[in-house]
């Protein structure tokens, strides 16, 4: 009988979608020319290539193909078989909150990432799942990296804007009498000293 073909070192993927994976110069065994592989262990439906040639199979996301290979010669002998898996894993759902806030300069802001087992935020060299940063005037975005239990990755980001504070504004009127009645129209904040003159 033909020896058994190598069987191809294990691959995986992370996606959301299917993945087509390639498993390339698959050989077959010593005494066969050909190689036959199916995601079955029973052959059932079963592919044979060429000794060398390519295995093309599509994995869903979320799931794990069993690839089984044997040789076969030219008069017809089969070999014991061998296998291999092909993964497609999900990837983790990552979300930050607040995603979008603005805050005064200088105030701080505590944003706080979910959906994973570890998590990297590149632009703080910091791996907690929350970090507490000092809001700057403009708009500053904030990426995270999670990584999931099953190794994949993905990303989110926030952003948080600052602005100047309000100052109060100080404003002397000078009136006739101090019974004059004021009135001021104003988005800021205003302080009004009355000063009677007479």
């Amino acid at each position: 009988l033909p020896l058994a073909p190598a069987a191809p070192a294990a691959q995986t993927y992370c996606s959301n979608s299917a993945h087509t994976f390639v498993f390339d110069s698959v050989t077959a065994g010593s005494g066969a020319d050909e190689v036959e592989w199916a995601t079955n262990s029973s052959f059932t439906g079963s592919t044979t290539i060429n000794s060398g040639d390519s295995i093309v199979v599509s994995v869903n996301s979320g799931s794990t193909a069993t690839i089984w290979l044997r040789s076969k010669s030219s008069a017809g002998c089969i070999s014991g078989a061998v296998s291999t898996t092909a993964a497609t894993l999900v990837l983790p759902v990552v979300a930050v909150t607040p995603a979008d806030t603005t805050v005064a300069n200088g105030q701080q802001v505590t944003l706080t990432a979910s959906g994973g087992e570890s998590y990297d935020w590149p632009g703080l060299s910091l791996t907690t799942s929350s970090v507490t940063i000092t809001a700057v005037n403009g708009t500053t975005f904030y990426l995270v990296i999670a990584t999931g239990s099953n190794g994949c990755s993905a990303e989110d980001s926030a952003q948080v804007t600052g602005e100047p504070p309000l100052y109060a504004q100080s404003i002397v009127v000078i009136v006739p009498d101090s019974s004059t009645a004021l009135t001021a129209c104003t988005t800021d904040t205003l302080s009004l000293d009355i000063t009677n003159d007479s």
